[in-house]
């Protein structure tokens, strides 16, 4: 599973899936070597024209990874599996304990701080 970045990279490529339902906000392009292009059109009424709003990596994978219904055709048309998921998964939940731990160190430093500050106000007096 790669992250398609610009639509005119889908030149060349052979589409696999294309979920564009009329109540969903996004249109979700995948081709068949698991490039995924997620794209929303916005309507301004100001300017009275549409604009083509293109998913960066990170947001177009929360998109595809809420998405029961593509995942699950995805799976079915074995471009993006179950395994791919579970790594997907794997990552998030790493990056999520890093996050974390690197909090709990900012927190103990913090409190490490706040007592060297109230020791030396109250051991001076």
């Amino acid at each position: 599973m790669y992250f398609i970045s610009e639509p005119n990279e889908l030149i060349g490529k052979e589409i696999g899936f294309i979920h564009a339902n009329r109540f969903c906000d996004s249109t979700i392009i995948v081709t068949k070597d698991g490039g995924v292009l997620i794209v929303k059109q916005v309507f301004d009424l100001d300017e009275d024209q549409t604009n083509t709003i293109v998913f960066n990596e990170c947001r177009a994978k929360k998109e595809l990874y809420e998405n029961r219904y593509a995942k699950h055709e995805l799976n079915r048309l074995k471009i993006i599996t179950k395994k791919d998921w579970a790594d997907y998964e794997l990552k998030l939940k790493k990056a999520e304990e890093a996050r974390q731990i690197e909090y709990q160190k900012k927190k103990e430093e913090q409190e490490r701080l706040e007592y060297e500050r109230l020791k030396l106000k109250f051991e001076g007096q």
